[in-house]
């Protein structure tokens, strides 16, 4: 008897912990049913998701301008849009091919200035863009950048006579001026970030600077320019470099040999066969006063130079890194140089302009250090 009573109990003890189990199971399933349906908090986001469409944000002008020049076909528009639009702005000849300065590794000494007395020494293999950035460019990057936090204190125009910030033309392809020294770093941090590249001009702290209104002036006037592998503005010799370079074994065309290379003497302008007081070779590759009709023109039209750069004397200044106190290196030359000021655009010839100023024929021309 004793025996089935301690049977009996232990077949009840076994029904209720059963009993028990299944209640609490369901309210596990209910309690996961319930927060599936629930939104997530907002420190329960997908980060990585919360990353992806960050990184989306600003393209949807920049898809629209490429659907327009046909450089992306409508069709792709839903597929992967980040990274076709990216791999396109990469493989897009109009916007800002590069070509490479010297050897990485390789010091060159190269002449300095109009008479070609000066000496300077210049890492080699950094990347130089072959044309001066184009008003296309400019927009295309400035209308991401201000939907990613950069501001602007000028928006920029459309060669000399383009209205500031309005949308490109059929005269996109002539350079972007009217923009500051403070605009042009801040717009290639910009770039940078839109490629996904690592902005080269930080704080002193290391902070990426993103905006270039004369109210954080000061910040950007503290650039530090690092060596990450993002865009750049060159140096005064990186760009008096590029714009001498020659590919002689002997001397051609009045080269001259400094440092065991020939290079363009600095009397004439980039790329010509002659110095500045011949036009007809000036003429052949810079747009100053004798050729321009007081305009820009668009990049590319002349012959380039011995690397394959354009317009690297006349059309439009361009803006360097280099400081001479509160001015700031600008070479090349531009359109409405006059045949008495000729010498505005010869290749050893370097200028200065204020950093926080505008003007109609200063724009710029980028960098990335030796990849």
């Amino acid at each position: 008897m004793r025996k089935g009573k301690m049977a009996a109990t232990r077949f009840f003890i076994m029904v209720l912990l059963l009993m028990v189990f299944f209640v609490l199971e369901g309210f596990s399933v209910e309690a996961k049913q319930r927060q599936a349906e629930e939104p997530q908090s907002q420190d329960t986001v997908d980060e990585p998701r919360e990353k992806e469409e960050k990184r989306h944000k600003g393209w949807d002008r920049v898809v629209e301008n490429f659907i327009e020049r046909g450089v992306m076909p409508p069709e792709h528009v839903d597929n992967d849009l980040f990274n076709y639009v990216r791999e396109a702005l990469k493989e897009d000849e109009a916007l800002l091919p590069m070509v490479t300065v010297g050897e990485p590794g390789v010091d060159y000494l190269i002449p300095v200035g109009t008479n070609d007395y000066g000496r300077a020494t210049v890492a080699g293999g950094y990347q130089m863009a072959i044309y001066a950035t184009t008003y296309e460019a400019w927009y295309e990057v400035r209308i991401w950048a201000e939907a990613n936090g950069y501001y602007f204190q000028n928006q920029g125009r459309e060669g000399h006579d383009g209205m500031m910030g309005a949308e490109p033309t059929e005269s996109m392809r002539e350079p972007v001026t009217g923009v500051s020294w403070r605009d042009v770093v801040v717009w290639t941090n910009a770039y940078s970030e839109m490629m996904e590249l690592e902005p080269v001009y930080r704080t002193p702290s290391e902070l990426i600077i993103k905006d270039s209104r004369h109210t954080n002036g000061a910040v950007v006037d503290s650039a530090i320019q690092t060596n990450n592998n993002g865009f750049r503005l060159s140096t005064n010799t990186e760009w008096e470099m590029a714009a001498r370079w020659k590919n002689d074994i002997e001397s051609t065309d009045g080269s001259i040999l400094v440092g065991g290379r020939y290079w363009t003497p600095g009397n004439y302008a980039s790329g010509a066969t002659a110095n500045t007081s011949n036009e007809e070779a000036t003429q052949a590759v810079a747009w100053y006063g004798l050729n321009s009709n007081g305009t820009t023109h668009p990049v590319g039209e002349l012959l380039p130079n011995h690397l394959g750069m354009y317009d690297m004397s006349g059309n439009v200044f361009e803006w360097a890194f280099t400081s001479y106190g509160w001015v700031k290196v600008v070479r090349s030359g531009s359109f409405d140089i006059t045949i008495q000021n000729i010498y505005y655009i010869q290749a050893g010839q370097t200028h200065t302009y204020y950093k926080d100023r505008t003007a109609i024929n200063v724009g710029f021309r980028i960098v990335r250090n030796a990849v």
